[in-house]
């Protein structure tokens, strides 16, 4: 387990990419469980405990689902590592997220909320860009292309799970 950490914290940092990773079933649900968590933990602390599980759930669904399409047709084989490359990633750049969405105290000041927005942008941007080079690697395509389907991805994230979240009163 904790030399599974030590790879992720490596992709995290641009000095290993998916191939580093075992095409390992055991990998990949420890992944999906700790993407699962991290993503739960986040949808909690910004939209409440009551429907958290229903966007953790669609989060992985469409993180998923853009990974396996990009890896369609020729790159199937390479599903398993780059799902968790993608996925474990992810869960380790969420943790600081999730840190500074501890701080942030009800009814927080708009001053405030502005920093804590400021200070979470620059995690964003390098979580986008993480995503990006592990996709770009795992198609052998340009990070530009990758970028271009992360781009994509935020797009789709924000425009199908906003509304569902505001349906469930979020």
């Amino acid at each position: 387990m904790r030399a599974w950490l030590l790879i992720f914290w490596e992709i995290v940092r641009w000095r290993s990419g998916p191939r580093d990773l075992p095409a390992s079933a055991a990998l990949l649900r420890w992944t999906v469980v700790g993407y699962l968590l991290t993503s739960w933990l986040q949808a909690a602390l910004v939209y409440g405990l009551s429907n958290a599980h229903w966007l953790a759930l669609g989060d992985l669904v469409l993180t998923v689902a853009v990974s396996v399409v990009c890896l369609l047709p020729s790159r199937w084989p390479r599903v398993p590592q780059t799902l968790a490359a993608v996925l474990g990633a992810g869960a380790l750049l969420s943790l600081p997220m999730s840190g500074l969405l501890l701080l942030r105290p009800e009814g927080a000041a708009h001053s405030f909320s502005a920093l804590l927005t400021m200070v979470s942008l620059p995690l964003l941007v390098w979580s986008g860009l993480v995503m990006a080079r592990i996709l770009s690697q795992a198609m052998d395509k340009s990070l530009a292309l990758g970028v271009g389907i992360t781009l994509i991805y935020f797009s789709l994230s924000y425009w199908l799970l906003t509304p569902l979240s505001q349906r469930m009163g979020g």
